[in-house]
């Protein structure tokens, strides 16, 4: 992380109690994961989340977040299951059939004589 030599950016971080070995984790988690640029008002804001113990809020707000995700994660598991069932089923039906011998082709010609008898 750029700026680890700035003795007023480490001691911000000591300040709020974030050591040094956490600080490229703290911007992974306000920059989702490196995706985005941390501008200085979520800088802050992420700074002031970590003073003092976490509040009630915001750890109901996690739950929340953290049931809706594993409530979505069992229903993409289920569909995920339907779907492999349903492809079992198919290359099963497709098994069976090239295991059957192929039926053989009867000219028509052939099938005029044996009707004519000749």
């Amino acid at each position: 992380v750029a700026g680890l030599s700035d003795p007023t950016l480490l001691a911000l971080f000591a300040r709020v109690g974030v050591s040094v070995m956490d600080v490229g984790e703290f911007f992974r988690l306000l920059s989702n994961d490196g995706q985005e640029s941390v501008e200085a008002d979520a800088f802050l804001q992420g700074c002031m989340k970590l003073i003092g113990p976490a509040r009630s809020m915001d750890m109901m707000v996690l739950m929340h977040w953290y049931r809706k995700d594993i409530c979505e994660q069992r229903k993409y598991k289920a569909f995920c299951n339907k779907e492999f069932e349903a492809i079992q089923v198919q290359l099963r039906r497709l098994s069976l059939r090239k295991e059957q011998p192929p039926c053989q082709a009867v000219s028509t010609q052939t099938r005029i004589e044996d009707i004519l008898g000749g």
